[in-house]
């Protein structure tokens, strides 16, 4: 059985959700996170932070992309203000590996999307696994 355990936090309100206060350089620029990119083990804890863009745009610098849909990369790029390439690939996180997540919130983008339709938003989340238990 998987236990995961995850800790949020919220920018900008005063309100913490989590004890993680620190942000690591990420490794991967992702648009989701999948259980299944977490190393094979019995348990997990994983921390989420959610930043602003100007922090997720210093932060993306030196990530790879591993966002699968070309719309989604595109959408992406123009919020970085940088090419961030589609790359369909599978990953597998170990602790202390960290995500840079452009969570897009909205209707479905609309095919050869560039911008953000009205009414979505990207939220930006680090995601950091803390700890992985066989």
């Amino acid at each position: 059985m998987l236990t995961l355990h995850v800790e949020v936090s919220a920018p900008d309100t005063g309100t913490v959700l989590s004890s993680e206060t620190s942000v690591k350089q990420p490794r991967y620029l992702t648009n989701a996170f999948s259980l299944n990119m977490l190393e094979d083990c019995a348990s997990a804890s994983i921390s989420v932070q959610r930043i602003g863009l100007a922090e997720a745009r210093k932060l993306s610098a030196t990530t790879e992309s591993i966002i699968g849909h070309a719309d989604t990369a595109r959408v992406v790029s123009r919020e970085l203000g940088r090419e961030v390439p589609a790359r369909r690939a599978t990953v597998t996180l170990s602790a202390g590996t960290s995500c840079l997540i452009a969570q897009y919130r909205g209707p479905r983008l609309p095919e050869g999307a560039t911008e953000l339709p009205e009414g979505s938003e990207l939220a930006w989340l680090m995601l950091t696994v803390d700890e992985l238990t066989s």
